[in-house]
């Protein structure tokens, strides 16, 4: 098959993913049927695995590729989605595969992250069953990566039921094909600013405190700290980035003095984030802003700190596992992301083997005409094919000096 038939193949599997509208708050069941027709070969098995809770609704989809043995190499993409139709800017339908006048760009909710990938490996599937595989070549459809990667850990669990211990597990997020071996931690921290409430009229005189004028110093502050973005940081990672992202007075009104604000931000961390480890960042803040305005005598003011760990980081610390990816994928190089992936789970799970390498880019993905582009997809065929020639014949990259 020709490389132009190969994309075709993948264009058509894309508009079909596409179509099933895997949200992640809808099922995601008639997708994995599809898939596994697609995949229907005497050298592949398949297994289904969710947690109780999701069962009805929702499952991951494991696939092994060729004979039953210790290695092999894992792609993992996840077919959730998030939500397209509240989204205001899109030119063409969501959920119908658009291409571009020229061609070049295949719009569509899911065409960037993941779909694009997903329909890559799939495309791939019965070529790879009727090679003479080494070791096996596995497949991984997972759900729920958008609302906190909470379902793939299922499959992961099966991995040690079965015996599954990749040499090198892939996630193929949108990184622009760009080979990925860190990204940063994902923490919304809450403030709540509390003073007490006050008539208008009396704005410039003790004791009120206008908890807006307090919440905005508060942002300043953080947002001109260096040090705090250091200390949040990491040598790897560098230093942390935030962003708030919500300001919402909770209460009051004409001719009230706010007496309290609730501030949101997102913060995109070192990798082994704590509650402790916030707290001992932001503590210093909050205390410094609340003595200036308690020395100025102004009236009482608190301001209360709450952290939610959406994502945690992740850093493939195996130089050979990088070197490996580095060869298989054809780059020199390996960075450093602020988004998050399912990366983290893999290596609790035990399998600490893992890198990101996808087509299409994260400034693409969430967003209204959402789009991967066709070289993208054409060149990420061909790393997959280096993939499966990795698992016909292991030795000869096992045994390249860059490895070590």
């Amino acid at each position: 098959m020709s490389i132009e038939q190969e994309y075709f193949s993948v264009k058509d599997i894309l508009g079909d993913l596409i179509g099933f509208q895997t949200t992640s708050n809808r099922s995601n069941l008639e997708l994995i049927a599809y898939a596994e027709n697609l995949l229907r070969h005497p050298n592949i098995t398949t297994w289904r695995s969710a947690y109780p809770d999701d069962a009805e609704t929702h499952c991951n989809l494991l696939v092994r590729i060729g004979p039953k043995g210790p290695g092999g190499l894992l792609i993992s993409g996840h077919v959730d989605t998030v939500p397209a139709l509240d989204q205001a800017g899109w030119i063409t339908d969501p959920y119908v595969l658009t291409p571009s006048e020229d061609g070049e760009k295949l719009y569509g909710r899911g065409a960037a992250d993941m779909l694009g990938a997903v329909a890559c490996m799939l495309s791939k599937g019965k070529t790879w069953a009727d090679m003479a595989l080494a070791e096996p070549l596995y497949l991984l459809l997972s759900y729920n990566e958008e609302v906190g990667c909470t379902g793939i850990g299922s499959a992961i669990e099966t991995f040690g039921e079965l015996g599954i211990q990749p040499r090198l597990n892939l996630i193929p997020e949108p990184s622009g094909l760009e080979l990925v071996f860190a990204h940063k931690s994902c923490t919304t921290v809450k403030f709540t600013v509390t003073t007490g409430h006050g008539h208008a009229s009396e704005g410039n005189s003790p004791p009120v405190t206008n908890a807006v004028q307090l919440t905005s110093k508060l942002i300043d502050r953080i947002s001109e700290d260096g040090e705090l973005r250091k200390k949040l940081g990491h040598p790897l990672l560098g230093p942390a980035s935030t962003e708030f992202t919500r300001f919402l007075q909770l209460s009051g009104g004409a001719n009230v003095i706010p007496g309290d604000v609730e501030a949101s931000m997102d913060l995109r961390a070192t990798e082994g984030i704590t509650q402790d480890g916030l707290g001992n960042a932001f503590g210093p803040v909050r205390a410094s802003v609340l003595a200036e305005y308690r020395r100025r005598k102004i009236g009482p003011a608190d301001i209360a700190v709450d952290y939610t760990i959406r994502g945690p980081g992740f850093i493939c610390d195996d130089p050979r596992t990088i070197e490996l990816a580095k060869l298989l994928a054809h780059r020199n190089d390996a960075i450093v992301v602020a988004y998050g992936t399912e990366a983290p789970r893999f290596k609790a799970g035990g399998h600490p083997e893992v890198l990101i390498l996808g087509p299409g880019g994260i400034k693409e993905a969430h967003i209204a005409n959402e789009f991967v582009a066709r070289r993208q997809l054409i060149e990420f065929l061909g790393i997959l094919d280096n993939f499966a020639d990795f698992c016909v014949r292991p030795a000869k990259y096992l045994c390249d000096p860059r490895l070590g």
